[in-house]
């Protein structure tokens, strides 16, 4: 099975993502390999495997990367996915003289919808692959048939070969029925596949989309609620403070009132010596309350 390598290009920076690529029962094998921008030229490139370049972009690289992807014609057959501050995303491909697999996202992509549009790019990869190794294998087998062709058409020549070149011709007319139904059986299965995997990436995408929405509305109703809980601190907080001004009220006439009432007290004792009555009780709060 094919590897899949994940070249990924930077000043400094590491591999953000954790890739998985499944191939019916099993992972398909993904290594991740960390370079520099200027070490693009010597990455050791095979037919064996499937690569893949992420280039991780930042401003003060934004020319060297354009340099290196216009002036190196080595990776032009590999996918090269570059992820750029978006305020670039308008610029970069104006800049690209080939922009043949070349894929851009901004840097402000969600790290989840960065993974799925990766994978799904490996994916899309890996039945390419398949699909030009069976192509590769038919042209290899359909020069086989024009040697045995031309065998069996100077075999016919000698009368006395006939019945032996017939047989050969049936014996490999049916083996070539045979490679051809695999062939055409491993073509319907990888479609299939892309077909389904297609229709699961749109339906996370849509899930992934609705989360969105979910948390935003989420977070909307939070806000107002916070909103609404600092409001009714705010309330609270006043109807304190009138409170507080409304006891400090009462007490100062709780003052006033007995400044009065024992100022009244001692005109009435005075009154009371000058008619020769006996003098009252003395006032007290607790008297009054009573």
């Amino acid at each position: 099975m094919a590897e899949v390598k994940i070249w990924h290009l930077s000043k400094h920076l590491k591999f953000p993502l954790k890739i998985k690529v499944d191939a019916g029962e099993k992972n398909v094998p993904v290594s991740v390999e960390e370079r520099d921008f200027d070490d693009t030229k010597n990455i050791p490139f095979d037919e064996e495997n499937i690569h893949v370049l992420v280039f991780q972009v930042m401003k003060e690289n934004v020319q060297d990367v354009v340099k290196i992807l216009n002036n190196t014609p080595l990776i032009v057959p590999y996918i090269k996915v570059l992820i750029i501050p978006e305020e670039y995303l308008e610029e970069i491909p104006k800049l690209l003289e080939v922009k043949r697999r070349v894929y851009i996202i901004d840097d402000q992509t969600k790290s989840s919808t960065l993974k799925i549009i990766l994978e799904f790019l490996i994916k899309a990869e890996r039945y390419r692959k398949i699909i030009q190794d069976f192509s590769t294998q038919v042209r290899k087998y359909r020069d086989f048939l024009d040697g045995y062709v031309q065998l069996i058409r100077s075999e016919l020549l000698d009368a006395k070969n006939e019945t032996k070149a017939f047989q050969h011709l049936l014996e490999f007319e049916q083996e070539y029925r045979l490679f051809e139904e695999k062939v055409n059986r491993a073509l319907e299965e990888a479609f299939s596949l892309k077909e389904k995997e297609m229709i699961e990436l749109q339906t996370t995408l849509k899930a992934l989309e609705k989360l969105g929405e979910f948390r935003d509305k989420e977070l909307l109703e939070t806000r107002k609620s916070l909103e609404a809980a600092e409001i009714a601190l705010e309330i609270s907080r006043r109807e304190n403070l009138e409170r507080e001004k409304i006891i400090e009220a009462l007490e100062k006439l709780n003052i006033f009132t007995d400044t009065e009432v024992m100022e009244l007290y001692k005109e009435n004792q005075e009154l009371r010596k000058k008619l020769g009555l006996p003098p009252r009780e003395k006032y007290t709060r607790t008297q009054d309350n009573e």
